[in-house]
């Protein structure tokens, strides 16, 4: 029951809205990587990437077993 809130942060190649998105002051991108449930996108931005280093040493989330990461399976597939 708590307001989300989001504040875009420019387009991508898609044209699509790129956004920071908050509960209160927290913010969803980072919990969401720090939980290990979800990856650094590197290609897009750095925000994320020490938070996916938290999450990969506590082996959290997709951490905690093996996984490829939705680019790297993208270009094997192509």
């Amino acid at each position: 029951n708590r307001q989300v809130s989001c504040v875009p942060k420019g387009r991508d190649r898609y044209n699509r809205t790129l956004a920071r998105c908050f509960v209160g002051s927290d913010d969803i991108q980072s919990w969401l990587v720090i939980n290990g449930w979800a990856l650094a996108f590197r290609e897009h931005s750095k925000d994320f990437v020490s938070a996916e280093e938290v999450a990969k040493s506590r082996k959290v989330g997709l951490w905690q077993g093996e996984f490829v990461a939705p680019w790297d399976w993208r270009k094997q597939k192509q």
